[in-house]
């Protein structure tokens, strides 16, 4: 099969309203496509944000793969400048951007893509795999650059025999444009994220791998202020938000709001951490019947209304480091006194489950690299409750904890 290189400078530049650079973002250095990515961007076919970062679990929608595409075919003289032009007697009810109308309506007008019933195009929905080797499969197709198949051969895939996309599916496999997961699913209702995309193009490529590296110091500590969850404010089980908040205040952000008003304004459920903070942060449950905690996700969502922040649950130890030696902090969900986990079953809207029940949170805000120690800034300063509770702690109990579970919060 031909080799291609898809420019992507074209969707990017004109989808967004953010700045793009050409540099090795931050967040791709050790990530599973991170040798896809990093290629492609010195090569100048992809682009990071301003921020320094990839964003490559961010998914992208219908529209913008669609004009992905088509700026593919462009570059490589496929189509020419007079193939695209918006033909008025096509109408979508729901695309009024100009830049991409020409590209939709190419595609529609040569079965590429398909409308709803409604006639509708759908441009921000999130493409899904499904979608993506349908959209592959007939882009391929119109120009020529697929042999016709039906699909029976071999393909190792279990959950793709009621899909529309199966014959696509199957055959782009075939040809190494595709993969699936370790368990032999492809599961085709799983959005398309921007590191997906850029490990097709890469695959269908032919450029040289340069592998990410970044330029980071061996050793950092953060100028954290240091906020007690325990005096004045007296928030006993509220490690979370309070450490929240110190991040964010060393970061510049949240400077006009106090613990117990971001501690009282975090949203609240009667017994799932994941939908709100269970109980109260200023009142422990001596009972022991609920969890009183708030996990991530929907903590970042609601401190996103304050400054940068976002779940970085399921990082690795490397990546969690480089964030911090960028000058990034991280809170991050250990243990009470760095104790061995130990569990117990909870009610969770009226189910039993098993969580952590010695969880602390604390912040991350520096890292010596030649040690492997950690520099903590712990919100429970139970023994000194006027001073400030920050130290040291060796990196193998750190990470043997933070890998029970593997949530964190990093503010950028």
């Amino acid at each position: 099969m031909r080799k291609f290189i898809i420019l992507f400078v074209c969707l990017l530049s004109v989808s967004f309203s953010v700045d793009y650079v050409f540099a090795t973002p931050r967040d791709v250095q050790f990530h599973w496509a991170g040798t896809a990515i990093n290629t492609l961007i010195e090569n100048k076919v992809m682009l990071g944000y301003e921020d320094g970062r990839f964003k490559p679990s961010k998914s992208i929608t219908r529209e913008e793969a669609c004009c992905l595409l088509v700026s593919f075919a462009k570059e490589q003289g496929l189509i020419q400048e007079n193939d695209l032009y918006v033909d008025n007697a096509i109408n979508f009810p729901d695309v009024s951007s100009t830049w991409s109308l020409s590209a939709i309506q190419f595609m529609y007008k040569n079965h590429i893509i398909e409308t709803d019933k409604d006639g509708k195009f759908q441009p921000n929905t999130l493409l899904t795999r499904e979608s993506m080797a349908n959209l592959l499969y007939g882009f391929y197709k119109y120009f020529g650059l697929l042999p016709e198949g039906d699909g029976s051969l071999s393909c190792p895939f279990t959950d793709i025999e009621s899909s529309s996309a199966k014959v696509p599916i199957t055959l782009l496999y075939q040809k190494g444009i595709l993969h699936g997961y370790e368990d032999s699913t492809y599961r085709p209702a799983n959005l398309v994220s921007r590191a997906e995309i850029a490990s097709v193009i890469f695959a269908i490529s032919n450029l040289e791998p340069v592998r990410p590296t970044i330029s980071l110091p061996d050793y950092r500590v953060i100028n954290v202020p240091y906020i007690s969850q325990l005096y004045p404010v007296n928030a006993p089980v509220g490690c979370e938000g309070t450490s929240l908040l110190m991040g964010m205040k060393a970061k510049g952000y949240a400077q006009g709001i106090g613990l117990y008003d971001f501690l009282n304004n975090m949203p609240r459920h009667e017994s799932n951490p994941e939908k709100g903070f269970v109980g109260s942060p200023f009142k422990a449950d001596l009972t022991k019947k609920t969890r009183t905690t708030i996990n991530p996700p929907v903590l970042v969502a609601y401190a996103k209304n304050y400054g940068n922040v976002a779940d970085f649950s399921g990082s690795s130890v490397d990546e969690l480091q480089a964030e911090i030696l960028d000058g990034n902090p991280v809170v991050v969900y250990e243990t009470m006194n760095w104790e061995k986990p130990f569990y117990r079953y909870y009610n969770i809207e009226g189910k039993q489950k098993r969580l952590l029940s010695n969880n602390h949170v604390i912040l991350a805000c520096g890292y010596d690299k030649k040690t492997n120690m950690y520099y903590i800034a712990d919100p429970y300063n139970i023994k000194n409750l006027k001073g400030e509770d920050k130290y040291w702690i060796n990196g193998t109990t750190f990470e043997q904890i933070y890998n029970e579970r593997r949530y964190a919060i990093v503010i950028q």
